[in-house]
């Protein structure tokens, strides 16, 4: 009779009627997890010796194995002749996806199955079909199985991948598709294989893209593939072929492994679930050096290391990378090519070396610009992948005093498609294209300015102000400006002027100029209103002047007015009266010069700048004294000698006949 199996009962080993069942499709199952993902690699070492495989601690670990018998999978102490024929390790693992070789000390444990329900263990292996390289997965495992002793062979229904079992004589059957029938058993060329055997048994499952049938196996027991009379000789997935290793399924857009079913007694070691492409012989490795090229369709930059089993031949085929000429191929110290092409490794026996030589091609690159100083300039030639330092110099270039040209960016092409823009006068790049051909263009683009010059005519200053008006005054032609009067201290603004309103439009206070074709000149008129009063110091110096020349003391404003910065004797308050720096020691307010000059007495005298906000602008006053020793020895002259802004004062009168004059200049904050 026959034991069935389905999808109910995904892809499972059948251990002493041992079956190998890999499904595509998923199915959901109670007290089952789904966690595993490629790569999966076990060796079982870490568990206790004798615990069931599917205890809490285990099926918390998300190791993805479910079983309903208690006792279905348990550790158990290894075998001798176990470890004798493979040392207690799978062979080492070559090939993309970081697997590494199983460690080989103190390896004793392996999987005992005992079962004849379910037990299931689930790897995640969908990946998205435009992935090239996801063509293989390979299912690696050490196993003793059992012979399956019923009069008929398993019955296997639903969607698998491919499912195997060993029959009465322990040879190898595979589940399969051939011309005439849609699925059935067909006898592989095992041979016998003993009841007390330990085999490494081997899956490897293709995925072949863009025909109506996309699967295919291959066996292998100890390295070796298993063939059929109905086996393919490659896995072209087309009609059967005659004595090939390959076997078919049917029709399926399905490219991955939902879960791997075990079923039956016996048992297993070192399981292996990956992309890796397995290997059963000794390895040789091929070092290929090389940058700037394409080594069997996969770009190389340093050294890859190849291995090759031994004996085996191994073909490199060597492409130009873009924007790179192969020209020489070393293998073994002796040059061999020195261009693209299919490099051979005859008989491998011993490790190889190859070193793949190229330089860049050149390509060209055109600057391009209406005006300015552009580096690199004109037409130039650049290996490929250089970085080019560009830029551009002498923006804005002056046309009169009121327009001026000015660059607005850059635009960067490759053979005419665009590849980049910026605003900026300089930048960096790398040279590309896709041959020689390729031409990169960098063309600099500029624009035109004209200059809006704003006034404002009102009684006092800060009348009133124009807001809305960018601190530049330079724009291009298709800006738009829009200029707004706001009086202060109670002005009144009275109305816009100059020839260029014209060319504006006028709402109230408000003026905006649609453009910027011409240079333009405005004024915005104020009248009235009451400036306001400086706040001062409790000596009168105003807060605005004193912080003109303490810009950043620290202290406050009545403390920094009793300051003598300077030295000269004169606190701060006293210098703004005289009209002199309190931080400079050479502004003192003395008298300077003195003398007889045609008839005149003169005094020339230091004091009264007016070039700081709120200086002091009161008359200075002299005094006249003819007897220094008299109680009241001086009289004033006047007090009506105006402020220089220069700092440098005169005063002149008529020389008295038969006298000695004594003169005195002073200062004041009164105006009486």
């Amino acid at each position: 009779m026959k034991r069935p199996i389905s999808p109910s009962q995904i892809g499972r080993f059948l251990l002493g009627a041992f079956l190998l069942c890999i499904l595509l499709a998923s199915q959901a199952q109670a007290n089952y997890t789904i966690s595993n993902t490629l790569p999966y690699r076990s060796s079982y070492e870490v568990w206790t010796n004798g615990a069931p495989f599917f205890a809490g601690d285990f099926l918390n670990t998300n190791h993805g194995w479910f079983a309903e018998e208690t006792n279905a999978l348990v550790i158990s102490t290894n075998f001798a002749n176990y470890v004798g024929t493979y040392e207690g390790i799978l062979p080492a693992w070559i090939g993309v996806g970081g697997i590494t070789n199983f460690v080989g000390t103190n390896h004793q444990f392996v999987v005992e199955l005992n079962s004849t329900a379910t037990n299931k263990f689930t790897v995640a292996t969908n990946a998205p079909q435009n992935i090239s390289y996801i063509k293989r997965t390979y299912v690696d495992m050490m196993l003793k199985p059992r012979r399956w002793t019923l009069d008929d062979p398993p019955a296997v229904t639903g969607e698998v991948q491919m499912a195997s079992y060993f029959d009465s004589n322990g040879v190898v059957w595979a589940w399969c598709k051939t011309s005439s029938v849609d699925k059935v058993w067909m006898i592989t060329d095992s041979g016998e294989i003993s009841t007390n055997e330990w085999i490494r048994f081997t899956v490897t499952l293709a995925y072949d893209q863009g025909l109506s049938t996309k699967r295919a196996f291959q066996m292998q027991v100890n390295g070796r593939a298993l063939s059929t009379t109905k086996g393919q000789t490659v896995p072209t997935l087309g009609q059967p072929g005659s004595g090939g290793t390959w076997l078919w399924q049917t029709d399926t857009l399905r490219r991955y492994i939902s879960s791997i079913t075990l079923q039956g007694t016996g048992h297993f070691d070192d399981m292996m679930v990956m992309t890796n492409v397995p290997f059963f012989g000794i390895q040789h490795s091929i070092a290929v050096s090389g940058t700037n090229v394409v080594v069997d369709n996969s770009s190389l930059a340093g050294t890859r290391m190849v291995q090759v089993v031994d004996g085996n031949n191994k073909t490199f085929n060597v492409a130009d990378a873009t924007g790179y000429d192969v020209t020489n191929v070393v293998q073994d110290g002796t040059s061999t090519g020195t261009g693209p092409g299919a490099y051979i490794f005859n008989n491998v026996t011993t490790n190889h070396t190859m070193l793949i030589e190229s330089k860049p091609e050149m390509r060209t690159l055109v600057v391009t610009t209406p005006m300015g100083s552009p580096t690199p300039s004109g037409t130039n030639v650049y290996l490929y992948n250089t970085t080019v330092l560009a830029g551009i110099s002498g923006s804005p270039i002056a046309y009169g005093a009121t327009t001026q040209f000015v660059c607005t960016g850059w635009a960067r092409s490759v053979s005419g498609t665009p590849v980049g823009s910026g605003s900026s006068t300089s930048m960096s790049f790398k040279i590309t294209g896709n041959s020689v051909a390729a031409t990169t263009t960098v063309a600099w683009t500029w624009g035109t300015q004209h200059k809006l010059t704003v006034y404002t005519n009102q009684d006092f200053t800060g009348a009133g102000t124009i807001v809305n008006y960018a601190s530049k005054s330079w724009f291009f032609t298709n800006e738009t400006v829009t200029l707004e009067a706001v009086t202060n201290y109670g002005s009144t603004f009275t109305g816009w002027s100059g020839a260029d309103t014209n060319y504006a439009i006028v709402s109230s206070n408000l003026l905006m100029f649609t453009n910027m074709t011409s240079p333009r000149i405005v004024t915005a008129n104020f009248t009235g209103g009451t400036p306001p009063a400086p706040a001062k110091t409790t000596h009168g110096t105003p807060i605005s002047w004193l912080r003109t020349h303490y810009p950043f003391d620290p202290d406050p404003d009545e403390i920094v007015d009793l300051k003598d910065t300077d030295l000269d004797g004169l606190f701060t308050w006293e210098e703004f009266i005289a009209g002199t720096d309190p931080t400079n020691t050479a502004s003192v307010f003395e008298v300077r010069l003195s003398g007889i000059q045609d008839g005149s007495n003169f005094v020339m005298f230091f004091g009264g700048l007016t070039n700081t906000i709120d200086s002091l602008v009161l008359p200075f006053g002299i005094y006249r004294a003819t007897n220094l020793l008299d109680a009241m020895p001086f009289t004033l002259l006047t007090n009506r000698i105006p402020r220089s802004s220069t700092g440098t004062n005169w005063f002149w009168q008529t020389s008295p006949a038969g006298a000695r004059y004594f003169y005195r200049p002073v200062a004041t904050n009164s105006a009486d």
